[in-house]
């Protein structure tokens, strides 16, 4: 595991180069990124804002696969990946934050 940031459960941030993208199991939460008041609303995020946009602006990911435990995208987390193309996900997902995926084609 390598290529995440993961802490209690939260992937926050992705620093690996691959164009295919297998979060591991047991990933609750994608990171988005949480300021000023968000922080209150999203307690189980509060912490170091550092890496909460997991996966902004990587443009080499193409396919992003998520665990069955994956429950929400956060804000922002996806967001300007231009080459995604596949974002695989279980009917686990309970929440997809606002711009999770803006900017992608």
């Amino acid at each position: 595991m390598k290529n995440y940031i993961i802490e209690d459960g939260i992937l926050k941030s992705y620093i690996g180069r691959d164009p295919v993208v297998v979060v591991p199991e047991g990933v609750t939460h994608i990171g988005g990124e949480l300021l000023g008041s968000d922080k209150n609303s999203h307690p189980e995020l509060r912490g170091d804002l550092i890496g909460y946009k997991a996966f902004y602006h990587n443009r080499r990911i193409k396919e992003l696969y998520l665990p069955d435990s994956t429950v929400e995208i956060g804000f922002k987390s996806l967001e300007f990946c231009t080459s995604l193309e596949v974002l695989s996900f279980s009917s686990n997902m309970k929440t997809f934050g606002c711009n999770a995926i803006v900017g992608c084609d």
